[in-house]
């Protein structure tokens, strides 16, 4: 929403927009931060909603992992922690392959790049 926001403050004239907002995952299921996680989950659910109420549904994409539990702490640079990291980050790849071809077709469209 920020970010929309800093957009047309910046840009006033404008009215086409396209705003990428890719989720880092989360675990709502450990019981100590429980609070905390349906409080951040409201709010991007909140914004969520209120980015697709003001952008057309090709103008706002939307990707959210879902990380495993056990291996859901982003600030842990373990091996095996990393390897779980990018077997989920394949996995939300796969799951929303056909968003980012339209996605890269919308920045790229087929034909526009030349290869040199």
């Amino acid at each position: 929403m920020c970010a929309l926001a800093e957009a047309r403050s910046m840009f006033p004239g404008e009215d086409d927009y396209l705003l990428i907002s890719l989720g880092c995952g989360g675990d709502s299921q450990q019981n100590r931060r429980r609070i905390l996680d349906f409080s951040l989950a409201a709010q991007s659910a909140c914004v969520d909603y209120q980015m697709r109420a003001f952008l057309p549904p090709k103008r706002y994409i939307r990707i959210q992992s879902d990380l495993t539990p056990g291996f859901n702490k982003i600030d842990d640079a373990s091996e095996q922690n990393l390897r779980a990291l990018q077997r989920v980050a394949q996995e939300t790849i796969g799951k929303n392959e056909d968003v980012l071809d339209q996605l890269v077709d919308l920045l790229a469209p087929r034909g526009a790049l030349a290869i040199a």
